[in-house]
């Protein structure tokens, strides 16, 4: 009889397939190559000291997201430290990780051991991890339960800052009724006091809101409006995929595109925009503003958030 440590299970999500080992100290989620199946093994070492611009955190949780589906299976285009995420190395899974720094380089200024922080660079599926400082912020002390609807608001305030919105703009958006993203897109329009509308045929909107592949929702825009393009579900666009906006509107009326994902987000905006995206997120999941379906999974059932995450009814979080 096989023993209960050497026992896998797996299964297949979409193409992705994840084998999960019920070993104890397991507690990173690893592949070996694009499309490969996810495997539980043991934490990578992280003895050595850290040096330079290193920082070791031990993670707490981290969201399960599109892109992390796109980029398992060699498909994303989101920058990994500068480089194309289907050039990066395979090993362990994860795009964005929330947790506490244990150690850091000599040239690390901005964080200090113990600070609760957020990172945005591949390998954030581990209990512990080392990363570039570059990609670890300072940001609030979320619990595992909270992390689901902290990161919704996160990528809700993120793309409503895409552009110069004040307060009475409109906002039209063909996010997927349900879903938890535009739950949490819909409490932060609120937050900031724009209307937000899915008519199609708004006009003169400061910013429109899109997961659908060449979507015309730019028509809607007035001079200087911003259309964003985000992930919502595994077959919805992704940051490169075309939309339809005319190179008249573009010239002259001064139209705009921009991609959005939550990593890069994080990894690129500057610490202002940060430190209040994060204030503000983290008052509203205090307050229980932001709604959504979100679920807690442990590592041994990672499978399943997988496949939570690749329908985009829920937003699965997986606990380290």
């Amino acid at each position: 009889m096989m023993s209960h440590s050497r026992r896998l299970l797996m299964q297949s999500t979409k193409g992705t397939r994840v084998m999960t080992g019920y070993r104890r100290n397991m507690a990173s989620l690893s592949f070996k190559s694009f499309g490969a199946p996810l495997t539980q093994e043991a934490d990578p070492d992280t003895s050595a000291a850290c040096t330079g611009n290193q920082v070791k955190v031990e993670m707490s949780a981290a969201p399960v997201t599109l892109q992390d589906l796109l980029f398992l299976n060699g498909k994303s285009l989101v920058s990994n430290c500068g480089k194309n995420l289907v050039s990066s190395k395979p090993g362990v899974a994860g795009l964005v990780g929330l947790g506490k720094v244990t150690e850091v380089g000599e040239n690390v200024q901005h964080i200090k051991v113990s600070d609760s922080v957020i990172v945005s660079q591949t390998g954030t599926w581990t209990k512990k991890g080392v990363f570039r400082s570059a990609r670890v912020r300072r940001a609030p002390s979320v619990s595992p339960e909270n992390v689901g609807a902290f990161c919704l608001g996160l990528s809700a305030w993120g793309m409503l800052s895409s552009g110069a919105l004040k307060s009475g703009d409109s906002v039209v958006h063909n996010l997927t009724a349900g879903q938890p993203l535009v739950s949490a897109v819909s409490a932060v329009a609120k937050e900031l006091g724009v209307s937000l509308t899915d008519k199609a045929d708004t006009k003169g909107a400061a910013m429109a809101i899109t997961s659908s592949p060449g979507s015309k929702l730019a028509k809607c825009l007035a001079p200087n409006g911003v259309l964003v393009a985000c992930a919502e579900t595994e077959a919805s666009v992704a940051i490169g995929a075309s939309q339809s906006v005319s190179l008249t509107d573009c010239i002259f009326n001064g139209i705009s595109v921009q991609g959005f994902d939550l990593g890069t987000y994080l990894a690129t905006a500057d610490d202002a925009t940060l430190t209040k995206a994060f204030s503000a997120v983290e008052e509203m999941v205090k307050g229980k503003k932001i709604a959504g379906k979100t679920k807690l999974y442990p590592v041994s059932e990672a499978s399943n958030a997988l496949k939570a995450a690749a329908t985009g009814a829920e937003f699965p979080v997986i606990k380290l």
